[in-house]
């Protein structure tokens, strides 16, 4: 592999452009940040780690609280080593998925790589208090360790099977919406091999070892929430699955006649009108919210009609529920727009990469170089977000999605697999959450190359074709002898 000449050569330009900014960002942002989910959630979830490790299970993203607890016993310190651990694991992450998308197209690969892991808003998660830089290597690793058991029967084992079911567990214990693709892996496995490997049967020997490891560490899993006492409804800052869900609508769906409980939706719809209106719609149509007005107005309810004994999270999870049984194709146009909004990006790179290099700008003057570098990777990143964030290219990679459709066997399984995996995950995250790119940022190597891939071979099916029938009806020039 590394006795490849143009391989070696992108290997070592590469790790150049990885380890760069990484060095960089210490003296533009310090030793690590520290923002609210640090100081309100995950420093004093590790306290409560310290104290009773059988909190694991009731707290969110207990594995990244585990993480922060290791570093604090070992060194006394929750942000120092946590962020040069999380610099590490982008650069691992990055090496994997040039390496994963090698073989189908090297210049690509290196390209989103370089554009994925020397983004600004990657190196932010990495050097912040944030679960982000964790997902995402995890979810790399998952999906490469999948891929080997698509690729090559050798890896059709049990213990391969444990591996990847293993590596699903810690995902879901960093991120909870990643339990929809850990039920969903062992369907991605069967779609890639019938793909890469079209004798594939359920049948085969391989195969069920492969799937007994999964659902065994699967059962296992599903025991734990069943059989621990009160683990079914583990505690979160923001409330209920629903009081989160909800964080992902549109205005348009708290406006609607026949609900059951029409003073809790007028009090909402007040909230949404005031001068305070926290759930309104920004220039780019992404949602904008702060849930302390909605809590009030749910608790205030509930004070006046005590004949409702239900918790103000769970009068939040019933009016979600209402919303969505009694504005359905309002809910449903929320949703479609939230998935666009996701698969578009919020453009937190763009704001990022100004302060990021606003700050450098003055520490790096006394090096030429390094700022016309910098000033013109700003440029170049406004750009291509520009063009990414933009619907041309997202009705673009539909049109080039559904021709794929009709080319599907002829599609490399490592595009399958990258494009189920970030389709599946886009899906959910439009259920849970508003369109911050962060919440996205682990899928982002997977849907960039799948999106510029399937254009590709969209555009070059539509343009070169037409050119070789012209080319066909040119005169030769061979003479008859």
């Amino acid at each position: 592999m590394l006795k490849d000449k143009k391989t070696l050569i992108s290997l070592s330009l590469l790790l150049f452009i990885l380890i760069l900014p990484r060095i960089l960002v210490y003296p533009a942002l310090g030793n690590g940040m520290v923002p609210t989910d640090a100081e309100g959630r995950y420093f004093p979830q590790a306290e409560e780690l310290s104290k009773s490790f059988g909190m694991f299970f009731s707290i969110t993203g207990p594995f990244y609280s585990a993480f922060l607890l290791l570093f604090q016993k070992l060194s006394g310190n929750m942000i120092v080593g946590p962020v040069i651990t999380q610099h590490i694991l982008g650069i691992m992450a990055a090496l994997l998925v040039f390496f994963y998308f090698r073989k189908v197209n090297l210049s690509l690969a290196f390209i989103v790589t370089v554009f994925v892991y020397s983004s600004v808003l990657v190196l932010w998660n990495e050097h912040s208090i944030l679960r982000e830089a964790l997902a995402g290597f995890f979810l790399v690793l998952w999906v490469v360790v999948l891929f080997l058991a698509v690729r090559e029967t050798k890896y059709l084992r049990f213990v391969f099977g444990l591996l990847t079911a293993f590596i699903g567990i810690i995902l879901v214990f960093i991120r909870i919406e990643f339990l929809v693709l850990f039920f969903l892996m062992p369907l991605v496995l069967v779609v890639g091999r019938k793909m890469q490997h079209q004798d594939f049967s359920f049948k085969d020997k391989p195969f069920l070892r492969w799937t007994g490891g999964y659902a065994c560490l699967l059962v296992v899993f599903i025991g734990v929430y069943l059989v621990v006492p009160g683990q079914l409804q583990v505690k979160q800052n923001y409330g209920n699955l629903f009081s989160i869900a909800w964080h992902a609508l549109q205005p348009e769906v708290f406006y609607y006649d026949n609900s059951r409980y029409p003073e809790l939706l007028e009090a909402y719809q007040k909230v949404l009108e005031s001068e305070e209106g926290y759930l309104q719609i920004d220039e780019a149509h992404h949602t904008v919210f702060k849930m302390q007005p909605f809590n009030d107005a749910t608790i205030e309810y509930l004070s006046v009609h005590p004949e409702i004994s239900l918790s103000w999270t769970q009068m939040m999870d019933r009016m979600y529920i209402d919303m969505m049984t009694h504005n359905t194709v309002a809910y449903l146009k929320s949703y479609a727009t939230n998935v666009q909004n996701h698969l578009l990006g919020e453009g937190e790179n763009i704001r990022f990469t100004g302060v990021f290099n606003k700050v450098l700008d003055t520490r790096t003057s006394g090096v030429p170089i390094v700022n016309s570098m910098l000033k013109g990777l700003t440029v170049g990143l406004d750009w291509l977000y520009d063009a990414l964030q933009s619907l041309a290219f997202l009705w673009l990679f539909v049109v080039a999605l559904l021709f794929a459709g009709f080319r599907r066997k002829k599609l490399p399984a490592e595009v399958v697999t990258a494009l189920i995996v970030s389709v599946v995950h886009i899906l959910v995250l439009a259920f849970l959450s508003n369109a911050a790119h962060r919440f996205r940022s682990a899928i982002d190597p997977f849907l960039y190359f799948a999106q510029i891939y399937l254009i590709y071979i969209f555009l070059r099916a539509v343009f070169t074709r037409p050119v070789a029938r012209v080319l066909a009806r040119l005169p030769s020039n061979r003479h008859d002898v």
